[in-house]
């Protein structure tokens, strides 16, 4: 695969989670549980997708919606958390705004 092919399928998919968490937003109740797991997960995907492509003020928004549904669900996903703490500091580090980071790290 060639670096533009995989740039062109990274935007793609952004598009992708982007409308998702558009159409969640509109079409389901905000105040329904399956709502906010709906919702962590698509800026979940796209706040990954953000990273991976240096965008970190957009990386850094999604993941930290993500989180905020996430701490939502009552079946909190110990897992997901710490992925998402971990790349929120991470994101912050490379920020050099390291209070910030330690923040994630020691959530």
């Amino acid at each position: 695969m060639y670096q533009h092919e995989e740039v062109n399928l990274l935007d793609m998919s952004l598009k992708c989670f982007v409308q998702e968490i558009g159409v969640i937003r509109s079409k389901l109740d905000e105040a329904d549980y399956s709502t906010w797991r709906l919702l962590a997960d698509a800026y979940f995907k796209a706040g990954m997708l953000y990273k991976i492509m240096d965008d970190v003020e957009e990386a850094i928004e999604h993941l930290s919606k993500a989180l905020d549904y996430t701490k939502q669900c009552s079946d909190e996903d110990s897992h997901r958390l710490a992925t998402i703490t971990d790349a929120l500091g991470m994101l912050y580090a490379s920020r050099e705004e390291f209070d910030e980071a330690k923040k994630y790290y020691s959530s």
